[in-house]
């Protein structure tokens, strides 16, 4: 699930991802995408 976020994430030129509700799985997303895009 996460490479379809941050692909995504890519194509649309994103740079910030807003979750609405912070669960743990939406914290790692989070997390790992800003480590991604370092």
């Amino acid at each position: 699930a996460l490479s379809i976020y941050i692909n995504a994430m890519r194509w649309a030129n994103a740079n910030d991802i807003y979750v609405p509700k912070i669960g743990l799985a939406d914290g790692l997303v989070q997390h790992l995408w800003e480590e991604v895009k370092k």
